[in-house]
């Protein structure tokens, strides 16, 4: 069995990716909506403070681990890629919400906000779930290819 393994490097560049996705968002979110959104932008016109900016690395790097730890797994090896991606959505969804209710991010009783997290955090991994398939199929049909190439060269030289 090939065993996959990361390294530091590509812990910390998911890490990166996903504090840098995270800021942007909020970022066109706060263009098109404003401060409006008080639980996204709870400084309000200051923007975000050192605090939030910090628990959103440690958001970071908690899904990275989180991923990179599940994608490497022994037990997930082999796995589908898709399942392998279905459970560390899962399971990031879990480490989120748990992290939203450490860091307070959406009020306990603010049930919008609730659902509006749902309803990104659902919206992302569909769309991530399609991009998945729509990989995968275009990478089985170019292995395919290659194989099919390679068998008739092989037929070929004998």
């Amino acid at each position: 069995m090939n065993e996959q393994k990361f390294t530091l490097k590509e812990f910390w560049q998911l890490t990166a990716t996903t504090f840098t996705c995270v800021i942007l968002a909020m970022s066109i979110a706060g263009g098109f909506f404003g401060y409006e959104l008080s639980v996204i932008f709870p400084e309000g016109d200051d923007g975000l403070s050192f605090l939030r900016i910090f628990q959103i690395f440690l958001f970071a790097v908690t899904n990275s681990a989180l991923s990179l730890v599940l994608i490497t797994a022994k037990f997930l090896q082999t796995a589908k890629l898709l399942w392998q991606f279905m459970l560390v959505m899962v399971s990031c969804f879990i480490a989120t919400v748990i992290l939203i209710i450490i860091f307070g991010w959406i009020p306990h009783g603010f049930l919008t906000g609730w659902i509006w997290f749902a309803a990104i955090f659902i919206t992302l991994f569909v769309t991530g779930s399609l991009f998945t398939i729509v990989k995968l199929h275009f990478e089985e049909k170019r292995y395919n290819n290659l194989l099919s190439d390679y068998k008739k060269r092989q037929g070929e030289n004998k």
